[in-house]
């Protein structure tokens, strides 16, 4: 059909085993050959062994037109039959038996004997080619050796050859068929096409038809045949005739990439791991054919995207925490949850000064020195400074000073005098317990007011402390609040700094106080002032 339209005198890749179309490769001139010698020469037993479509019914075919006319050929290609069965074929295609006639066994072993014996005498040969001999039992491959035993002193009387696949090297390879395997003369295997045979094959074929030199496929083509082939010329002869049918229904004068391909999906044939995409469409819109491109493997591509996106998270995130300062206040409520302590909501007023605090301080939190194993000296304490009892050091160590506010100095004293002798409110002079002010100035007797949280000046070197319930102190620019409860009360923690901030609701972030500010520090924690 396609033939004239291509301009060829046949199909050129037909799926017969016809040996004009034969391509010779050093591998199948060898077993051609063998198989030529071995009969000429009567060596008996030969076999062919080949893998499905290798060209091996082919090779027997052209062994076959070498023949002489005194070579007598019988060619048995059904092996699901007895050896009678066989037997009684094969005298059948030697001229023996009539269409009807059936002989015993025994009867046709004689005349096979009285055959051979007059054919060796007129200078011929008796040839048994089996094929698809793979599928012989035993006790049929265990008679063909006892028939290959007739012979006389210098010949075979019967050459015998056994093509098949795989499986019949494997049969004969049994113990069981150790006799016939050792009568084997010749054994010859039939391999696949390499890449440059299979564009020698499509080549000599199309030479065999062509009536032009034309070249019918493309490089690329040619390519793909051997990718979906694999070099086994049966499969190269059914894809090609399918394609140059697929290229004359489309009217195409030379057969691409393309129509390789449909013609492979059309057979449901699957392309090996190294066969390449045709690069170009083959076909016009409107034709059916659409090439799909199979989804490729994408795990190595999630994986490398799912560490980009881990990545990006984690710079961000760094570039995050260096913008955005260490929120003490939240670390503290976390504590007091922790500790099931309740806090007070902190809403910070407007301030009109900030404090910078140096990025080279530490966050208080980590001011606390871990505990250490080494020996502790005690230290000493130093001696309290005698204070001379005026009415200012008497009205600050006073805690109901609106009581003595409107009294004079002289008045002040004296009270202050008669209220040491008795002994619930005695004051001990120079104990470290008590308040020491480090202060030669005279701080002024008058207040505003009689409120309890009156201001108090402070001496410039040291903070003004106020110990009521509370400790006020004022701060100055460059304080911390580290620094404070470490001077005042001697010590630091999270708990400590809870409270401090109970006492303080203005203070938003203990990170940030401002200069002129008076917090109120607690005094019942037992802690020893500095």
């Amino acid at each position: 059909m396609y033939c004239t339209y291509y301009k060829l005198l046949e199909k050129p890749f037909d799926v017969t085993p016809d040996p004009r179309f034969l391509y010779l490769t050093d591998g199948h001139r060898e077993t051609l050959a063998s198989i030529v010698y071995g009969i000429r020469e009567k060596r008996g037993f030969i076999t062919v062994v080949g893998e499905v479509g290798t060209g091996k019914t082919t090779l027997l075919n052209a062994a076959m037109d070498q023949m002489d006319e005194k070579t007598r050929v019988a060619f048995i290609v059904n092996t699901d039959v007895t050896f009678e069965e066989m037997l009684n074929m094969a005298l059948y295609e030697w001229g023996l038996v009539k269409d009807d006639e059936k002989v015993s066994k025994v009867d046709a072993i004689g005349r096979l004997n009285r055959f051979a014996i007059d054919q060796l005498k007129t200078g011929g040969n008796v040839v048994l080619i089996v094929d698809e001999a793979q599928n012989l039992d035993y006790r049929v491959m265990e008679n063909l050796r006892l028939l290959s035993n007739l012979e006389t002193r210098k010949h075979k009387l019967i050459q015998i050859v056994l093509s098949g696949q795989p499986e019949l090297d494997a049969k004969l390879s049994r113990h069981e068929l150790r006799q016939l395997a050792q009568r084997i003369s010749f054994k010859r295997y039939v391999l696949p096409l390499d890449e440059s045979d299979t564009y020698a094959y499509l080549r000599h074929r199309l030479k065999m038809v062509q009536k032009t030199e034309v070249s019918l496929f493309t490089p690329l083509a040619e390519q793909l045949i051997w990718e979906f082939s694999k070099g086994v010329p049966r499969r190269i002869n059914i894809l090609c005739d399918n394609a140059f049918l697929i290229g004359y229904g489309l009217e195409m004068k030379q057969i691409n990439e393309g129509v390789i391909w449909e013609a492979a999906e059309d057979l449901k044939w699957r392309s090996s791991p190294d066969a390449k995409k045709p690069w170009e469409a083959p076909f016009p819109k409107s034709t059916a054919f659409t090439w799909v491109e199979p989804r490729p493997h994408r795990r190595s591509f999630k994986l490398t995207a799912a560490m980009v996106a881990a990545g990006i998270l984690i710079l961000a995130g760094g570039v995050w925490i260096n913008n955005n300062p260490f929120n003490a206040a939240k670390l503290t409520g976390f504590i007091g949850r922790i500790q099931n302590t309740p806090l007070e909501i902190v809403h910070p007023k407007p301030i009109l000064e900030k404090v910078p605090v140096s990025p080279l301080v530490i966050p208080e939190h980590q001011n606390v020195k871990p505990e250490t194993k080494t020996q502790k000296f005690p230290e000493k304490k130093p001696e309290p400074q005698k204070i001379e009892k005026t009415a200012d050091n008497i009205f600050l160590s006073v805690s109901n000073y609106h009581l003595v506010k409107e009294k004079s100095p002289d008045q002040i004293i004296q009270d202050y005098k008669i209220e040491n002798t008795t002994p619930e409110t005695a004051i001990k002079e120079n104990d470290p317990s008590e308040i020491q002010v480090k202060n030669t100035e005279k701080q002024p007797l008058s207040m505003p007011d009689s409120r309890a949280d009156d201001k108090v000046q402070s001496n410039p070197a040291a903070p003004a402390i106020e110990k009521t319930n509370v400790l006020k102190v004022k701060i100055k620019k460059g304080d911390t609040l580290f620094g404070i409860l470490t001077q005042a009360l001697g010590g630091y923690d999270g708990q400590l700094v809870t409270k401090v901030l109970r006492e303080n609701p203005e203070i938003a972030d203990p990170d940030k106080i401002l200069a002129g500010q008076e917090i109120k520090l607690p005094t019942d924690e037992g802690r020893p002032l500095r």
